[in-house]
């Protein structure tokens, strides 16, 4: 398992992988939109972002997930988290894998918390986000927020 952060100078390389990955996980935009599902929205992000954090996870060659750690270049101290596994890697714990890869970085950037929101209905993520520590509270009738402390 690899876990490689996306920066101007490599996300050429990834273009074909990251517009698969996209593309097979379309359906799931619905949960996860941090931004539109493609490499030149993707690279168009991280040629304007210099703190925010966006991270590609290779197992066997291919795009197992993708998470990110975003809101520092707006001046947020906590930084959101977000994170998609490939439909074909789910059940196999990458989610938490890809997460702690993600509170590691944010401990290095000199974060103690992060942050994330989730769809109520989304149960699956809500499981995983109550059984690694997240605090979750009621944002709306849809949404939770849920603050990690690292």
């Amino acid at each position: 398992m690899d876990f490689i952060e996306l920066f101007e100078d490599n996300i050429d390389f990834f273009q074909k992988d990251i517009d698969i990955f996209f593309e097979t996980n379309r359906e799931d935009y619905e949960f996860f939109h941090p931004h539109e599902f493609s490499w030149g929205a993707l690279k168009n992000i991280i040629l304007t972002k210099s703190k925010d954090s966006y991270v590609i996870m290779v197992e066997n060659g291919a795009i197992a997930g993708y998470g990110l750690l975003r809101g520092w270049d707006e001046g947020y101290d906590i930084p959101s988290l977000g994170i998609i596994i490939d439909k074909k890697s789910r059940g196999n714990g990458l989610s938490k894998i890809l997460m702690e890869e993600l509170h590691n970085k944010a401990k290095k950037c000199g974060s103690t918390k992060v942050r994330l929101t989730v769809f109520k209905e989304n149960y699956n993520a809500v499981n995983l986000y109550n059984n690694i520590g997240y605090d979750l509270t009621e944002l709306n009738e849809k949404v939770l927020v849920g603050i990690k402390k690292l």
